[in-house]
């Protein structure tokens, strides 16, 4: 993979991958120049592996799309990540699901949401980000311009949490597709939450079609990615390579 100028989707998905191997392979990655989509989820990379990632995320051009879900990352790998995406122009997708993540790392990511004028898909569900967490995320969307989807399903923010989002949504214009939590919550709420997203949908009706959000599309590409069954001969919005072997003629790679 090293310096091939053809490769645009690699989804490495279950494959056992630990922090030793995730090394080696984005070490490779920051010499693809043409790689754009980029899953790694169910792996076990870690805290060494998302320090390799944050490294690779500083050279690579034109990375796009990145799936990290179920690694092990905890915080301490997101340190590395969130000072890397901090400075990136072009990750547009970032899935962090099932890591570990807790308050400081959502306080992280807090931090480069109010910095970050690139990212517009990013999805941290089944973590352990509590209230506190929630609220450094919902604060630094009064000055974000590019989030548009944002899912935070199956942590612990509570309802201080979520009222943290009804105080900072009306000062956000892009944000159009908010998960927060499973249990039911007050219908008032609800109802006021999804009156500040239509809102936004509106507003990004009106620009020009060349503006518009993706979101139609980024959201099918959650629910791709997410709810894969365990088999890896399933489909991953990858195609896989077959039979081609010219190192030259490898556009996807799949296993």
């Amino acid at each position: 993979l090293r310096g091939n100028r053809y490769v645009k989707k690699i989804d490495l998905a279950m494959n056992n991958i630990t922090s030793v191997g995730a090394v080696a392979l984005f070490e490779a990655l920051r010499e693809c120049p043409s790689l754009t989509t980029l899953c790694l989820s169910r792996n076990k990379i870690g805290k060494k592996g998302a320090k390799a990632a944050a490294a690779m995320l500083r050279q690579n051009p034109k990375l796009t799309h990145l799936y990290l879900n179920h690694n092990r990352i905890s915080d301490e790998g997101l340190v590395e990540i969130c000072a890397a995406m901090k400075t990136n122009t072009k990750v547009l997708h970032l899935e962090l699901n099932n890591n570990g993540i807790g308050e400081r790392g959502a306080g992280l990511i807090g931090g480069l949401l109010s910095s970050n004028h690139t990212l517009m898909v990013l999805s941290m569900t089944n973590n352990n980000i509590n209230r506190k967490g929630a609220e450094s995320i919902a604060f630094s969307l009064r000055w974000n311009k590019t989030l548009q989807c944002l899912r935070l399903e199956g942590n612990n923010v509570g309802e201080l949490g979520v009222a943290a989002f009804t105080k900072s949504l009306p000062l956000n214009s892009t944000l159009v597709d908010l998960g927060l939590v499973d249990e039911d919550l007050q219908p008032e709420v609800v109802k006021s939450i999804r009156s500040m997203l239509a809102l936004n949908a509106q507003t990004d009706a009106m620009q020009p079609k060349s503006r518009r959000s993706t979101r139609n599309l980024m959201k099918g590409s959650l629910r791709r990615m997410n709810s894969r069954k365990p088999s890896r001969r399933k489909s991953t919005g990858c195609a896989t390579v077959g039979s081609e072997k010219s190192e030259r003629s490898l556009r996807s790679l799949q296993f």
